[in-house]
């Protein structure tokens, strides 16, 4: 982890809520195959969105640093 904190499969469809959030969403799991893998569409529950902590923009070896755009920390699924 580059970050100092990750976003995980669990957390996308569990919803869960950060105490320090950057951004909310409801965008559903999306995996694009490669491989062995095959493309696949996890939609979230009606209602259930899950946040994006600002630990997850933050960098491990940097400080006063926010990384901005599609390089948060998250794990392939999420």
């Amino acid at each position: 982890m580059l970050f100092r904190s990750d976003i995980t499969e669990e957390d996308v469809l569990s919803g869960k809520k950060s105490e320090n959030t950057a951004a909310s969403s409801n965008y559903p799991i999306d995996t694009h195959g490669n491989h062995n893998l095959e493309n696949k569409l996890i939609e979230l529950s009606e209602n259930i969105y899950y946040d994006i902590p600002v630990e997850s923009l933050m960098p491990k070896s940097l400080s006063n640093i926010l990384a901005v755009g599609k390089c948060l920390c998250a794990t392939f699924k999420a």
